[in-house]
């Protein structure tokens, strides 16, 4: 859960294709896609981040929902920091 919410603090508005690649380019892993979508369900219930709404895709493809982080997302990253020193 931290790893894709910090992946979206930093980059404001990101979709899920790119925090995936963002991801495995930072960890050197594969991060299953099931496992993502999961996790950004779970972080949308505990009102840590949101989609401000389904956004166009470059490619013609199918709309993209674009997450940003809340408030509460954001003081509970700077909990998170303050625990880890």
């Amino acid at each position: 859960d931290i790893a894709v919410l910090e992946t979206i603090r930093l980059h404001d508005g990101i979709c899920t294709a790119d925090i995936i690649s963002f991801i495995e380019k930072e960890s050197g892993k594969s991060p299953r896609v099931a496992t993502v979508y999961d996790t950004i369900l779970s972080l949308k219930k505990k009102n840590l981040i949101f989609s401000d709404g389904l956004g166009v895709s470059e490619n013609g493809g199918r709309p993209r929902n674009y997450f940003k982080i809340t408030e509460v997302g954001e003081l509970a990253l700077q909990v998170i920091e303050r625990m880890r020193g």
